[in-house]
């Protein structure tokens, strides 16, 4: 009853609270939600940085990591800014 079908295969239910990787072990960071749609990830703790990565760029989840192929220059793409109200401590 198993296919070999990368995302169509990930258990979604399953992927919260586990960690993102891109190409070549990239940090995307924790997932935090999903939507349906996207996956929202965070990643940093001071400076932080949320995505919105397509549930279509997922390849799959081995029960730890949740992979996707996408690599550093397509993350500026799905980074979402983070309202500016606190302190900004930059040293």
């Amino acid at each position: 009853m198993s296919s070999e079908n990368n995302n169509k295969e990930i258990n979604w239910n399953e992927v919260v609270g586990k960690e993102a990787l891109g190409e070549n072990g990239l940090d995307f960071g924790t997932v935090k939600e999903l939507t349906d749609d996207y996956i929202v990830t965070e990643v940093g703790m001071l400076n932080k940085k949320i995505y919105h990565l397509p549930k279509s760029s997922a390849k799959y989840f081995n029960g730890v990591f949740l992979n996707f192929s996408l690599n550093e220059s397509d993350l500026s793409i799905y980074e979402q800014k983070i309202e500016e109200g606190a302190v900004d401590d930059k040293v």
